[in-house]
């Protein structure tokens, strides 16, 4: 296939485009032709998922055979028929770029944000009848036909049972692969006139504003909760279901259309844009991709051009990964990107995340908290500091603050053991490692660990992130009054406790108790804390570390575990602040306020992490 290529002028900036050829031949017949992003050259985009390599369809290019995947095929089988491509080129990846050669690879994928921006539309094909129906299409047509162009239109504040079906054939479409790719950010964010295709139909997008999508995510959103106000007990489940399937293919978009915004409001507006670049880190871990290094050189063209990754696949996905993470850290000034790290694969070094895996579940936790600052934010104007010298080892600044003693594991599931009392002999085996270490005259709160406000703060800020709900004194109590109702197992059959025993069942199932020498206790993620490891306050963290030390020459080096939390006193000038989740700060807020050292560096030293 390689003889079907005659080389790229890099320095022209060229790049191949597809001609379909318009013949009612069985075999797809297409040619290839060299352009320039220094000409003035009208063309369209493909995007669309792959498929599997085995059974392949050979087409004719240039007058020779070549094999393409079947869902290639039939996306262009699918524009011959429609004509979309009788006049207009097309550029599509697998055929465009010659994926044996690694150099024009790298130049290739470097300038793919150019081409989908310089695109004239984007297609986009999610699959034949097989995959999508026909409804959901005429769904997509609705919404094109009415939010899109008009967000704020009165279709968007009228909700009725027709809308229920509306938002579950959009539902079905999230089963379908290509809405799980990771290069569908940049396709559809980069172009405001896209075309989807599928089931033999088309429906046209234009996104007028660069909020149409998140209005499309609010209409949905709304229109279910204005359903379920209406609705029976006995479907709410399915409406809430279908009602996030819907979001899911929109909730992308609207991510990647912020970050399409990113150099202009890295000028105006530094904490936001840093907030999103993390977030779209994050939301998109779970995405595909064919090649793990593509989790990285997917996002380019949506980073703000002051990170500087230039793909290479002549690089290990380990090396992608921990130059990303360094970038990352540089641009964002704080090590916030730790909470995604502590994957435990062995080939990656503890602070560098493994991109290559969807989330675990604690990533999603520690995502939510970022209002939390382990290391008490000691002149937050200070830049961070780091160093590393072979993408191994990292040297932050930081310290020791505890080291663990003990731990209580979290929930483990019984066979035939209803989740109420599963719940409650894991807070029972909580309650005993509480007691033990802290007995009753030693505390100013409850003897009870399950009936301490402490314990609830926690559980439920570290679980939701939302802890303000639990300003409202009637939850507060609610809350509280939660162990006494399984004890007794009056737990009522209303919707809200069921909520709630949900959420006890997920912060036992997703921590373990964890006691210190020095009289603290708190929270780990399951299987992350063992005795005898350290809990570590790293600057620019938003939260505590457990650490395993694995050395001790030449200078002590740690492997982080994962992210923890601690119960303590923080003490604010004069304003005593008690029962805050991540007390780790209290070292270095205390080192400013009681002491007035103004100077972090009298409070961290040099931690060394690989």
């Amino acid at each position: 296939m390689s003889s079907l290529y005659s080389p790229l002028c890099a320095s022209r900036q060229q790049f191949r485009l597809l001609r379909i050829l318009s013949t009612t031949s069985a075999i797809i017949e297409c040619t290839l032709e060299i352009a320039s992003l220094n000409d003035e050259i009208e063309f369209n985009a493909l995007s669309y998922c792959w498929g599997s390599e085995r059974d392949a369809i050979d087409i004719v290019v240039n007058g020779g055979r070549v094999s393409v995947t079947q869902n290639l095929a039939a996306a262009l089988n699918h524009l011959r028929s429609t004509q979309d491509v009788a006049v207009v080129p097309i550029w599509a990846d697998a055929i465009c770029i010659n994926q044996s050669d690694v150099l024009e690879r790298n130049a290739q994928v470097a300038m793919m944000s150019q081409l989908y921006k310089l695109a004239k539309l984007v297609h986009i094909w999610l699959g034949d009848s097989n995959l999508v129906q026909v409804a959901s299409m005429q769904a997509l047509q609705e919404l094109s036909a009415s939010i899109l162009q008009d967000p704020n239109s009165g279709w968007t504040r009228h909700y009725d049972s027709s809308k229920l079906q509306l938002i579950e054939n959009l539902a079905e479409l999230s089963g379908i692969p290509y809405w799980r790719r990771t290069w569908i950010l940049q396709e559809i964010a980069l172009k405001d006139r896209i075309v989807l295709h599928g089931a033999g139909k088309r429906v046209k997008f234009a996104c007028p504003s660069s909020s149409s999508y998140g209005s499309v995510w609010t209409f949905i959103y709304n229109a279910q909760e204005h359903i379920l106000a209406a609705t029976g007990d006995e479907i709410e489940r399915r409406i809430r279901q279908v009602g996030i399937s819907s979001r899911e293919l929109f909730e992308p978009m609207a991510m990647a259309q912020l970050m399409k915004q990113g150099d202009r409001w890295a000028e105006s507006d530094q904490m936001s844009m840093k907030r999103i670049l993390i977030d779209v880190l994050f939301s998109f871990r779970d995405f595909c991709c064919r090649d793990p290094r593509d989790k990285i050189y997917g996002l380019l063209g949506l980073l703000p051009s002051t990170i500087n990754i230039i793909p290479d696949y002549n690089k290990s996905a380990e090396t992608v990964f921990a130059e990303a993470t360094l970038q990352l850290i540089m641009h964002s000034n704080n090590l916030e990107i730790l909470g995604q790290a502590c994957s435990h694969n062995r080939n990656l070094p503890s602070w560098v995340p493994d991109f290559a895996v969807p989330f675990r579940v604690y990533h999603k936790l520690i995502k939510w908290n970022t209002k939390y600052r382990a290391d008490g934010a000691v002149r937050p104007e200070v830049p961070i500091e780091i160093q590393t010298t072979d993408l191994r080892s990292l040297t932050v600044k930081g310290f020791i603050l505890d080291r663990v003693v003990q731990v209580a594991d979290g929930l483990v599931e019984i066979p035939g053991c209803d989740m109420p009392t599963q719940v409650l002999r894991t807070l029972q085996r909580w309650q005993a490692l509480y007691l033990a270490h802290f007995p009753s005259n030693d505390r100013e709160t409850s003897n009870s660990m399950i009936e301490s406000p402490v314990f609830w703060r926690w559980a439920y800020d570290g679980l939701s992130g939302r802890g303000h709900l639990l300003q409202d004194a009637n939850k507060f109590d609610y809350y509280f009054k939660l162990p006494q109702l399984l004890k007794r197992a009056l737990i009522p059959e209303d919707r809200v406790d069921e909520v709630i025993l949900d959420y006890l069942r997920k912060i036992t199932a997703w921590y373990d108790y964890i006691v210190t020498a020095n009289g603290l206790s708190g929270l780990a993620f399951t299987s992350d804390a063992d005795a005898g490891d350290f809990i570590l306050v790293i600057s620019g963290a938003p939260t505590p570390f457990c650490a395993r030390m694995v050395s001790s020459s030449p200078h002590t080096t740690f492997s982080l575990r994962g992210a923890c939390f601690v119960e303590n006193q923080i003490l604010d000038g004069e304003r005593s602040e008690k029962n805050v989740m991540f007390g780790a700060a209290v070292h270095a807020r205390q080192a400013v306020f009681e002491s007035d050292r103004l100077n972090g560096e009298e409070v961290f030293y040099d931690l060394h992490i690989i």
